[in-house]
């Protein structure tokens, strides 16, 4: 992650800014450098991986000039979590091999079946030498793999066993439904496979498609983004953040829809920086 504190020469409200996100990152106990630039800009302006705090729709700022929207603490905490989700990578690294290996058939029981059962997982546990009960428990603990009470997986992120309006059809596979906008992305990402992504705007209902061919994305429509948000509920990121993270048609009406719904917290982000952050939290989760 880069921050930046961009300011110009003299700027009064300079010590101010920089402090608002020293005190952020503590807050989140994050140990990271503050990079301070001054010059020409417009001053003062917190960037978190080049995308201003207070205006994340806008990109980089330009030009110098005295800010009247001053960064918020709530509007920094917002882009550094927005920076930092939770990588199902990660959380599955902590497991135990076994328990590691289980989480990924029951991943690829989506991509063959379209779902999955914890029936259908009974041959793997008994040959990995684990107790079924006991891995789904540890898969749960994590927050990476949820069953419903008649055994159906419901949640694996990326996946989830419900409609959720994101849904990912990959070449040769059957179709699935995502947990959220990012999840989507993250399918492609972490099998390695072409395919296209079909959801909607939730505040017009206007039609959104992503496709990756390689190393190239198209997006329809070319101006669409998504907002990246959290609740302060508490639970698991399917009560708390799936929800909350969608796809929008473009900058404005991304911004519009955080900006009506007070409870959530949270940005904007671009085509790339949606790209990067499944691939964060997803790309290796098959191979890793």
């Amino acid at each position: 992650m880069r921050i930046e504190v961009l300011t110009s020469p003299g700027c009064p409200n300079a010590a101010a800014a920089r402090q608002t996100v020293t005190d952020c990152l503590t807050e989140l106990g994050m140990d990271v450098p503050i990079i301070d630039r001054v010059g020409r800009y417009p001053s003062p302006t917190v960037l978190v991986d080049g995308v201003d705090v207070m205006r994340p729709e806008a990109g980089a700022p330009a030009g110098d000039a005295c800010r009247l929207d001053l960064p918020t603490p709530q509007r920094v905490l917002d882009a550094l979590r927005a920076r930092t989700p939770q990588s199902v990578i990660a959380a599955a690294r902590q497991l135990p091999a076994a328990v590691r290996e289980l989480h990924r058939a029951v991943l690829r029981g989506f991509l063959d079946r379209g779902q999955a059962h914890r029936d259908d997982l009974r041959p793997m546990s008994t040959a990995l030498g684990v107790d079924l009960d006991d891995a789904l428990g540890q898969l749960a603990g994590a927050d990476l793999v949820h069953t419903g009470p008649e055994g159906r997986i419901e949640i694996a992120y990326p996946f989830s066993g419900r409609a959720t309006g994101h849904t990912v059809r990959l070449a040769g596979h059957l179709p699935v439904a995502a947990m959220c906008a990012i999840d989507a992305l993250g399918v492609p990402l972490m099998t390695g496979v072409d395919g296209v992504i079909d959801s909607a705007d939730p505040d017009t209902g206007a039609p959104i498609r992503v496709q990756r061919h390689g190393n190239e994305w198209a997006w329809q429509p070319v101006t669409a983004v998504v907002v990246v948000s959290h609740t302060d509920c508490c639970g698991t990121l399917a009560n708390t953040v799936c929800r909350s993270i969608t796809f929008h048609t473009d900058p404005d009406h991304a911004q519009s829809h955080l900006d009506r719904r007070p409870e959530l917290r949270g940005i904007v982000v671009g085509q790339d920086d949606a790209i990067a952050l499944a691939d964060g939290i997803f790309g290796t989760l098959l191979v890793d």
